[in-house]
């Protein structure tokens, strides 16, 4: 909510949706800690932090 600067009832439904994603894409990988995964992991986490700075822009004006 702090880097953000999105509400709580906000910042709730994101967790919300990284967690049911989340649950999807190892539910697809058959729960494995495999290459495939930690790949994913890698992208994932460049996806999320650029998607966390593009709302943190917004928010500021």
């Amino acid at each position: 909510m702090e880097r953000t600067g999105v509400t709580e009832e906000y910042a709730e439904l994101f967790f919300r949706f990284m967690l049911h994603g989340s649950f999807y894409v190892n539910k697809t990988l058959k729960w494995e800690k495999n290459d495939t995964w930690y790949d994913f992991q890698k992208l994932l986490s460049a996806f999320l932090d650029a998607w966390i700075n593009e709302i943190s822009k917004k928010q500021e004006g």
